[in-house]
């Protein structure tokens, strides 16, 4: 989840976005609310994530990508492979 700076408003994170939205600050387990929605929605701000069962926005291309998203926010969030 993104949260768009102008509203205060979360969303999806996208990584081409110039909104405050390219920066995650946590993970849902719920469906992403819409952008103009005022909707509730719970968000994990820490935890060990397995980055293959994460839904990410299309903006996220590649495995180095989605590992270091969580990095910039600094969050305690870490995203590792599960084998």
């Amino acid at each position: 989840m993104g949260r768009i700076a102008a509203s205060g408003k979360v969303t999806k994170c996208n990584p081409g976005a110039s909104d405050g939205s390219e920066n995650p600050i946590g993970i849902t387990c719920a469906k992403a609310p819409d952008t103009g929605a005022d909707q509730s929605v719970a968000i994990y701000r820490a935890g060990c994530f397995n980055p293959a069962r994460l839904t990410w926005h299309s903006g996220f291309t590649t495995d180095l990508q989605k590992r270091i998203a969580f990095e910039a926010a600094q969050p305690t969030i870490f995203i590792k492979a599960i084998s």
